[in-house]
């Protein structure tokens, strides 16, 4: 466990005095910067750009692009042809891993001459770097102003697992603060039952007794009244949206059981454990 003032062995930032707020991926002092406390990016999915991998890239082979006939379509397809040697008469499918790779995510610091062919026999050449198809989509959708490409782009999305905080949604300083063993997200990616069962087993002495017995008594509560209405199984990072009507309405009445409140009466609709 991190002592107050220590710095994080990951990204070596250095961590302040510990709050509450630091373990919040609803806070800004505790939500990844990458993903905003999500957990999850948005990310272009290549098989929905690709949709028949048996054309090729004359053929439109990347949708997204266009009509390969089109002014900039056909002098970007004939500018990566010759500065990288892609071909465009070959099926997506058949194409090395490593073109695929350069012509959806791009060819980094290295520039290719692109010219660009009106119809009315104007020629416009320019060098520049090949940024790659699906880091163009997501940086339109990101800075379009346009509501209908932004909800085209969307559709071409599908979220992934954020690559910095690895779904945890808090900061690296955050999750180098362990117990047990585990930081916050590993205690909550566990079943209630599970992390009931661990939590049960901490022990400590002097000082850190008196400090953690009533972050204990009231951890072990909270556990212990989910289990008792049959949730053990879920896993505490599960977002509401995942969880069934039943579990919503049982998750609902531990809270209740929870608050201690007296003098209320709870009718049940249904038989219920």
């Amino acid at each position: 466990m991190l002592s107050v003032g220590a710095t994080c062995p990951k990204c070596g930032t250095a961590i302040d005095e510990l709050e509450p707020r630091h373990f919040s991926f609803n806070s800004p002092y505790g939500a990844c910067t990458a993903c905003d406390g999500l957990g999850s990016l948005l990310r272009v999915d290549p098989e929905r750009i690709v949709p028949d991998p048996t054309k090729t890239l004359a053929e439109g082979a990347l949708d997204t692009m266009g009509d390969a006939d089109g002014t900039w379509t056909a002098g970007t397809l004939k500018g990566l042809a010759k500065g990288f040697g892609v071909p465009l008469d070959v099926p997506w499918k058949k194409l090395p891993a490593r073109t695929r790779q350069l012509l959806l995510h791009g060819a980094g610091d290295e520039k290719v001459k692109f010219e660009y062919r009106t119809r009315k026999g104007s020629v416009f050449a320019h060098q520049a770097k090949w940024k790659g198809v699906i880091p163009e989509l997501e940086r339109r959708h990101r800075t379009t102003s346009s509501e209908g490409i932004r909800r085209w782009i969307a559709g071409l999305m599908n979220p992934t697992p954020c690559p910095e905080c690895h779904g945890m949604r808090l900061k690296p300083a955050t999750l180098a603060v362990r117990i047990d063993g585990r930081n916050i997200g590993e205690w909550c990616a566990q079943s209630v039952s599970v992390a009931r069962a661990a939590a049960d087993g901490l022990r400590y002495t002097g000082g850190q007794a008196t400090i953690a017995a009533p972050i204990l008594k009231e951890l072990r509560a909270r556990l212990g009244f989910l289990e008792d209405v049959g949730l053990g199984y879920l896993t505490l990072e599960r977002t509401a949206a995942t969880l069934a009507g039943g579990e919503a309405q049982r998750i609902r009445l531990a809270t209740q059981i929870g608050s201690q409140l007296t003098g209320v009466l709870y009718i049940l609709d249904e038989p219920s454990i």
